[in-house]
């Protein structure tokens, strides 16, 4: 478990971003924010890349539903959500 004050982002990418794109943003957002981790999500239709970034993490989308995000909102904690493209 990551502490309270680490810097965290969580990012979903839909389909029709530039995927290589999304990751040099969290790579260059982890590596120049001191101590800082990023969850990576994706939409329905875009496939988690092999390969991620030090300090980025895959992670299933939670369902568009209320409770499903608050609950994976809560566990990952993040401070920051980025969401990449128009799903």
């Amino acid at each position: 478990m990551r502490a309270a004050s680490q810097p965290h982002f969580w990012c979903n990418a839909s389909p029709g971003v530039r995927l290589p794109a999304v990751l040099r943003l969290l790579d260059r957002l982890v590596s120049e924010t001191d101590g800082a981790l990023a969850t990576l999500t994706v939409s329905k239709g875009l496939d988690l890349p092999d390969r991620l970034p030090a300090g980025v993490s895959p992670a299933q989308r939670p369902i568009d539903l209320r409770q499903a995000t608050e609950k994976f909102i809560a566990q990952i904690r993040p401070q920051v959500a980025i969401f990449a493209g128009s799903d």
